[in-house]
């Protein structure tokens, strides 16, 4: 018989909830040969562009990962092309550039030690039918890309849902 501990608070404690606005998401569709020792173009291209907030990758329908970048401001056309060429994409369709989102982020002292922790803060944002274009959770943060014009709301939602220092 094996025994296990669950860490559940009815009130989840966080140590804040921020928003960062005036983003852009670069999103591209990778093959796994773009990851090998012989290109770093995509990764200098992106340590490059500076002012890179967040980068996270999800499996792509077909093989390959979907990457996603969330840049301060708007990338150049330099960038974009650089990033073009290195995803080994010659369709424009594999490069997507989702300009003036915003991201609201939250970190918690047991984020890591209990479920549930997303699925209350997609359910907030579902009660006020905010659209959450992208999402990137750790062991102890979640990162949530909203629309532009949509942080604050956003903010006000999981406010409700979570125990916010201060509020």
């Amino acid at each position: 018989m094996e025994t296990i501990a669950v860490y559940y608070e009815s009130n989840i404690k966080t140590y804040g909830i921020d928003q960062r606005t005036g983003l852009s998401m670069l999103s591209l569709l990778l093959p796994l040969s773009a990851f090998g020792r012989e290109n770093h173009s995509l990764f200098r291209a992106a340590s490059d562009a500076g002012d890179l907030l967040l980068a996270f990758a999800r499996p792509a329908t077909g093989g390959g990962l979907r990457l996603h970048l969330l840049f301060e401001g708007r990338p150049s056309w330099h960038l974009l092309e650089e990033f073009s060429e290195a995803s080994h994409d010659s369709s424009p369709s594999g490069l997507r550039v989702d300009a003036e989102v915003e991201l609201v982020y939250l970190q918690g002292p047991h984020f890591g030690d209990r479920y549930g922790i997303a699925d209350a803060a997609f359910r907030a944002l579902g009660k006020e039918s905010i659209p959450v274009l992208a999402a990137a959770c750790t062991g102890a943060s979640i990162y949530l890309v909203v629309p532009q014009q949509t942080a604050e709301k956003a903010k006000r939602a999981l406010s409700g849902a979570f125990i916010v220092p201060g509020a």
